[in-house]
């Protein structure tokens, strides 16, 4: 595995491969865990090259990362240095004016929420140009935002969304849960298994969206969550479901402690 620290570097290392070799992308940002090397493993599969970008942290040994990723067979590793052009930054002389699903959902409680990461991805694929750019589906709403910016820009890269990978007890796979106490750890997968009630009442036909995230609220408080929002989307416009959606999906963000936790679930109605 080669690690490229530039700009420059990187299209030396990448360009005559670009012409023939499909090529995937995927960002890991924290310490690497079986989520990323999930995603790692499907970026391998359909691409002939696959690159990962690491987020420099000056306070994060990456030795064990890169081993454990030159081991999964990844190709190249990009670990941009401060003074580079895709080093992350707040500093970007261009901001972008996203679609309206940015504003939704994490978006509405935070405003700006998904400026960086948006920015930052596009910037990294036209340094890139990869076929693919990866993502799990606990990112669903930064990667339908990516998608549509792609599309709208005619970035010819297809972002691929795969299932997060979960423990035993449905809980998200995550550096952010390192910061739960051993108790916030066992309350944890209560947010998850609040998701899943809510879709097994949709798929036995409720259609009061309103009383069902209320519930979820409710439960969601008796586990010691303050909630920060619950909410039944369609899966393709993250609107409000009309009568007739037969794919949804529900989001949820909460806190435990101060801790911010997030997730969410695809359901398919028949």
């Amino acid at each position: 595995m080669e690690i490229i620290r530039s700009v420059g570097a990187l299209n030396t290392s990448l360009g005559w491969r670009r012409k023939n070799n499909p090529i995937g992308l995927l960002t890991v940002k924290g310490g690497l865990h079986d989520g990323h090397r999930s995603l790692a493993n499907l970026a391998l599969k359909v691409s002939d090259i696959t690159v990962v970008n690491l987020h420099s942290d000056a306070n994060r040994d990456r030795t064990d990362d890169l081993r454990s990723l030159d081991q999964l067979g990844i190709d190249f590793a990009f670990m941009a240095e401060p003074h580079d052009a895709l080093a992350l930054g707040e500093e970007h002389r261009t901001r972008l004016v996203l679609p309206a699903r940015a504003g939704k959902l994490c978006g509405s409680e935070h405003p700006g929420y998904f400026d960086l990461d948006v920015t930052m991805a596009l910037k990294l694929t036209n340094a890139v140009q990869p076929q693919y750019l990866f993502f799990s589906d606990r990112d669903f709403q930064l990667a339908t935002v990516i998608r549509e910016v792609f599309e709208d820009l005619l970035v010819a890269t297809d972002v691929m969304v795969a299932p997060a990978v979960r423990e035993a007890s449905g809980l998200l796979i995550s550096n952010r849960y390192l910061a739960l106490t051993n108790e916030q750890q066992r309350q944890a997968p209560i947010l998850h298994q609040t998701l899943v009630d809510i879709s097994h009442a949709l798929t036995r036909g409720a259609k009061n969206y309103a009383s069902l995230e209320q519930t979820a609220r409710l439960a969601l408080r008796g586990g010691g969550f303050r909630t920060e929002y619950i909410t039944i989307c369609d899966e393709e416009t993250l609107e409000a479901p009309l009568p007739v959606a037969n794919r949804l999906r529900i989001f949820a963000a909460a806190y435990l402690g101060d801790t911010r936790l997030t997730d969410n679930i695809g359901v398919v109605l028949q």
